[in-house]
């Protein structure tokens, strides 16, 4: 007989969800509609294929205690959704999530690569974390505000339910997540920090969960100046232009030391800035005391 069929003449398995919540957001309304009502919901496993899944389960199922003896387990925090994608996994080897290509997505995936984690099924693992992690790849550098609500609800779910364990260097500075999908996260997050820093919910994220901000924190580069050395964006070496066909030298970051309107005058802008004010010249003119009447700004 063929070892999986062997599955199906084991007694049943009872698996009860206490307070069971879906993590789609089409069914937040009725999840707060019946928060304050005791709710459950049972899903039934064959005993021995639930055993099989790693060394954790097999020590629920199969105990002199309570648990093994009346053959039920209850879990308090584990969404029904997440439970029946553990179970279809179970049973086929393979989970199927609405919306699959969709940032939405990236909650669902994280609540089973942690439901994974709790029982330590290594290879749903795996499946869930290479679920994320090809989406991610395929969105790119998301921008839309759903996309980023999606992405910060998973990292946040992940850094809550997700040991944030983190190895120590000689010098005793904290490194990033053992986790793979926390630092993979962190790696995401930090890349797409120019698109996330004006977000209320990012910076939320990073005052509620310290071990996230002090990852990105470890990947985020460097200023390449100290701010005395001009815009700590850019070049801050000397550039040339051409005011009335005047040679003029710049350096450093703003005007300083301007002479009077007729002649040679000196003054300090780094590279960057230059062509930012380029671009609006009656900006510069006013920034620097031209008028129309005394030409062009033109970059040699």
């Amino acid at each position: 007989m063929d070892p999986t069929l062997e599955y199906l003449f084991s007694p049943f398995f009872t698996i009860i969800l206490k307070n069971p919540k879906d993590t789609d957001v089409a069914n937040d309304a009725a999840n707060e509609t019946n928060s304050g009502l005791p709710q459950e919901r049972k899903f039934y496993v064959h005993r021995s294929m639930l055993a099989s899944l790693s060394p954790e389960l097999d020590k629920h199922v199969n105990n002199d205690m309570k648990e093994g003896l009346e053959g039920i387990m209850e879990l308090n925090d584990v969404e029904e959704a997440t439970m029946k994608a553990l179970l279809e996994w179970a049973y086929t080897k393979n989970y199927t999530i609405s919306n699959p290509t969709s940032a939405s997505a990236l909650l669902k995936h994280t609540t089973v690569y942690t439901l994974a984690d709790r029982f330590n099924i290594a290879t749903l693992k795996d499946l869930a974390y290479s679920r994320i992690t090809k989406l991610l790849i395929n969105l790119g550098k998301i921008k839309e505000a759903a996309d980023i609500e999606a992405l910060l609800a998973a990292i946040t779910y992940a850094f809550d339910n997700l040991p944030c364990s983190t190895a120590s260097s000689s010098d005793s500075i904290q490194a990033m997540p053992s986790e793979k999908l926390l630092t993979y996260f962190v790696q995401y997050s930090a890349w797409l920090l120019d698109v996330l820093k004006d977000r209320k919910e990012f910076s939320t994220l990073l005052l509620y969960c310290a071990d996230f901000a002090r990852a990105v924190l470890l990947v985020s580069r460097a200023a390449p100046a100290p701010p005395w050395a001009g815009d700590i964006g850019g070049n801050a070496e000397h550039v040339s232009v051409t005011v009335n066909g005047v040679s003029v030298n710049l350096q450093g970051q703003y005007a300083s030391g301007q002479t009077s309107y007729q002649g040679s005058k000196t003054m300090t802008v780094t590279r960057r800035n230059l062509g930012k004010l380029l671009q609006k010249q009656e900006d510069y003119k006013r920034i620097y005391h031209y008028s129309a009447k005394h030409g062009s700004i033109i970059a040699s």
